[in-house]
């Protein structure tokens, strides 16, 4: 998880391949995505959940930026 804001947050990601004998490990695709916490009953955005920001910030081992 690169940031967080009140109802969103940003991924970041990176494939790369093992490598073998016929080709070395490289990098296949990088990127990122924005994901928004939405409450499917109401039908709108939500709060991220603190619980849940807590735990991917223990998973991670750093503070999330905040946005």
């Amino acid at each position: 998880m690169a940031w967080v804001s009140r109802t969103s947050f940003g991924m970041e990601y990176r494939v790369m391949s093992e490598g073998g004998p016929i080709a070395p490990a490289r990098l296949v695709a990088d990127g990122g995505t924005t994901q928004v916490m939405f409450d499917l009953v109401r039908g709108r955005p939500t709060r991220m959940p603190q619980q849940l920001l807590d735990a991917v910030e223990r998973f991670e081992g750093h503070p999330i930026e905040r946005r």
